[in-house]
C-alpha cells in the first residue's frame, strides 16, 4: 500500500530498509521500518524540484470489538531544502471499516526542533501541500479497488460489458462531415500495434487520458484484408481517464472495450466503433458502466460522423446521465476536432485533410429543382476529362456567372468505384479563380477564391446520378475566414427523362455574431444563383427544360 501511495505521489529511488521492529501480541500488530527516496518538493523560493527523504513508519493493526483498525504514522525528513534541518512532517493515516466501505482519513502536523521566524510561513505552505496531497490520495485510494470487489460488483472486467439497445442511446452528435477516409481509418485500427496515429488512441489523448496500455486482440474476423465482406474486432485497452465534475473524483483508472465493425450499409462504407468504459472509482459505491458509440459513415470528400452514449446499471443514473451528458458534448467537440484535423490518406496515397469538409446532408437548403433533356452521358466524360476548358460543364457554368482567371488544376484523385458500392467513379479537383461578389458592407466587386470539386457518378436504378459538390473559400472578404460555402449540384435521370437539382449549406470554422447575417445574404445569393444556373441549363446546346421550380 505505501509504496503505491509513494509513486502515485511522483516519489523515485524508494529504498525501503529492514524492519527495525515487528511483534504481535492478543490481536494487535506493530512494526517499524525506513524508507529512504526521493520525493517532489512543491514550489518554493530557493527549493529544488524533488530531495532525498528519509520516512520513518509505525505501522499498528489492532482491534476494536470486532473491528480491525489499520494506523500508520510517518515522519519524513527532507535532506535538501531550505529550513529542512529546523522540522520535520509527522503524518497520520488511518484505515477502519465503514458502514458499506473501508474509511480512511489523514492527519498532519509539523513538528519543529529549532525556532525560526519562517514558521508561520513553512506551516502555512504546508498546510496548503498536504491539502492538494489529500486530494490524490482520495483519488488513489478510490482507483485502488480489489479484484474480488470488482468482480462482486460488476463481474464485467472478466466479462465483456453489455450494450444498450438502439433505443437507450442517447445521440450527442449529429451526423457531421469530416475529411477522413474510413477504410484507411479501419486499416489502422485493425492493425496489431496501436500507435501514434491510430484512430482510437488519438482520440483517447485528446480528451486527456494517459498510461494507456493495450490489449491484445479478444476476437478477429477478417481483419486482414480490405476485401473482407464484413471486418470485425473486440479489444481492451487501460488507462487512466478524466472522469466528469460531480463525480467523488477527478480521475480514475478505466477499462475500456472497444468493438470495430466495418463493412457495406445502406449508405455506403460504414466504421463502428462501439466501445465501453468502466470506471474502477465508482466500482465501490455505483457499479455501471457507460456504452459509447462512433459511427463514420461514408460520404462525397471524406464521411459523416456521428456519436451517442448510454449509461448501463447505474443505481443513480439521472444524478449521473447529467454530469455524463455534459461530459460528452464536449468529448463530441473534441472528436469533431480530431476528426477536421486528421490527415486523410484515400487508396491512391494523396492525402486531402487541406480541403475544407463539406456540410452534413441535413443541414442542405435546396434552392432549385428542374426536369430536363440533357446529354447525360457526354456531360459526365467532359467531367471525368483531363482537360477542362471550354465545353465542360463546370467552367463553362464559372464564366456564365463571371468568373474569371480560371485556372484548373490537376487531378488530385481520380479513380473507378468508390466508398459506395453504387459509385461508379469519382474524382476530386481544385480550381483558382476570381469570382464576383454579391453588394455588401465594405466588400469588394470581386475577390480571388479556391474552389474544391468533388465529381462523383453513381449508378441509380436503370440510369445514373452525377453528384457535383463544390466548396468555396473566398480570399479577400468580410468574414472570409470565418466559413466557406459547400454546393451541390446533382444531374440525374435515364435515357428518357434526367432533373438537375441544387443545394447549398455554410460550413463555419470559427463561430461570429455576424453569423445570421451572413446565413440570411448567403440563403438570398444562392436563390439568384440557383434561377442562373437553370437559365444557362435551359439555354446551353442540346439542353432543354420543359418545367422547373
Amino acid at each position: 500500500l505505501m509504496i503505491d501511495v509513494l509513486t502515485a505521489l511522483g516519489s523515485s529511488e524508494i529504498e525501503v530498509g529492514p524492519w527495525m521492529q515487528r511483534e504481535e501480541d492478543s490481536g494487535m500488530k506493530f512494526g517499524l521500518r525506513q524508507v529512504r527516496l526521493r520525493v517532489l518538493v512543491p514550489p518554493a523560493p530557493m527549493a529544488p524540484k524533488s530531495t532525498r527523504a528519509t520516512i520513518t513508519y509505525w505501522v499498528s493493526l489492532e482491534s476494536k470489538g470486532e473491528s480491525p483498525v489499520l494506523r500508520i504514522d510517518a515522519t519524513v525528513v527532507l535532506h535538501e531544502t531550505p529550513y529542512c534541518d529546523y522540522f520535520h512532517v509527522h503524518e497520520r493515516f488511518s484505515l477502519s471499516p465503514g458502514p458499506r466501505d473501508t474509511e480512511v482519513s489523514k492527519a498532519f502536523c509539523l513538528v519543529f526542533c529549532k525556532s525560526t521566524i519562517a514558521k508561520s510561513m513553512i506551516q502555512s505552505n504546508s498546510l496548503s501541500t498536504q491539502k492538494k496531497s489529500s486530494e490524490r490520495l482520495h483519488t488513489f485510494f478510490h482507483n485502488r479497488v480489489p479484484q474480488e470487489v470488482r468482480s462482486r460488483c460488476s463481474g464485467r472486467l472478466g466479462d465483456r460489458p453489455m450494450h444498450a439497445t438502439d433505443a437507450e442511446l442517447k445521440t450527442v452528435l449529429q451526423p457531421c462531415a469530416c475529411p477522413v477516409d474510413i477504410l484507411y481509418e479501419a486499416d489502422l485500427l485493425y492493425a496489431d500495434a496501436w500507435d501514434e496515429g491510430n484512430l482510437i488512441i488519438d482520440l483517447l489523448r485528446a480528451i486527456g487520458a494517459s498510461e494507456i496500455e493495450v490489449g491484445p486482440w479478444a476476437e478477429k474476423e477478417g481483419v486482414d484484408a480490405r476485401s473482407a465482406a464484413k471486418r470485425h474486432g473486440v479489444r481492451e485497452v487501460q488507462c487512466q481517464v478524466p472522469v466528469p465534475p460531480g463525480l467523488k473524483v477527478k480521475t480514475s483508472e478505466a477499462t475500456l472495450t472497444f468493438w470495430i465493425t466495418c463493412g457495406p450499409a445502406s449508405q455506403g462504407q460504414e466504421l463502428r466503433i462501439d466501445s465501453t468504459l468502466v470506471l474502477h472509482a465508482m466500482l465501490h459505491e455505483d457499479p455501471f458502466h457507460v456504452h459509447e458509440r462512433i459511427v463514420l459513415t461514408a460520404s462525397p470528400g471524406g464521411a459523416e460522423v456521428s456519436k451517442s452514449f448510454a449509461i448501463i446499471g447505474s443505481k443513480t443514473s439521472s444524478a449521473h446521465q447529467s454530469h455524463f451528458v455534459v461530459a460528452q458534448k464536449k468529448s463530441a467537440e473534441t472528436l469533431v476536432s480530431v476528426f477536421q484535423r486528421r490527415p486523410r490518406q484515400e487508396s491512391t496515397g494523396a492525402d486531402l485533410s487541406k480541403f475544407p469538409v463539406l456540410a452534413a446532408e441535413d443541414v442542405m437548403i435546396k434552392v432549385m429543382s428542374s426536369d430536363v433533356v440533357m446529354d447525360l452521358a457526354r456531360e459526365t466524360e467532359l467531367l471525368f476529362a483531363d482537360d477542362w476548358s471550354d465545353g465542360n460543364l463546370v467552367v463553362d457554368l464559372l464564366k456564365a456567372v463571371g468568373s474569371t482567371e480560371i485556372d484548373v488544376q490537376p487531378w488530385v484523385l481520380r479513380e473507378e468505384g468508390g466508398p459506395s458500392e453504387t459509385t461508379l467513379r469519382r474524382g476530386i479537383r481544385e480550381l483558382h479563380l476570381r469570382v464576383l461578389v454579391p453588394p455588401a458592407p465594405m466588400a469588394p466587386k470581386s475577390t480571388s477564391a479556391t474552389m474544391t470539386y468533388w465529381i462523383t457518378e453513381e449508378s441509380c436504378g436503370d440510369g445514373r446520378t452525377v453528384r457535383i459538390d463544390s466548396t468555396v473559400v473566398l480570399h479577400e472578404t468580410p468574414y472570409c475566414e470565418y466559413f466557406h460555402v459547400h454546393e451541390r449540384l446533382c444531374l440525374g435521370g435515364d435515357a428518357k427523362s434526367q432533373t438537375i437539382s441544387k443545394t447549398f449549406a455554410l460550413v463555419f470554422s470559427k463561430s461570429t455574431l455576424a453569423k445570421s447575417v451572413i446565413q440570411a445574404n448567403s440563403q438570398s445569393t444562392q436563390k439568384k444563383s440557383g434561377e442562373v444556373v437553370l437559365a444557362f441549363i435551359k439555354a446551353r446546346e442540346g439542353c432543354s427544360c420543359p418545367g422547373g421550380v
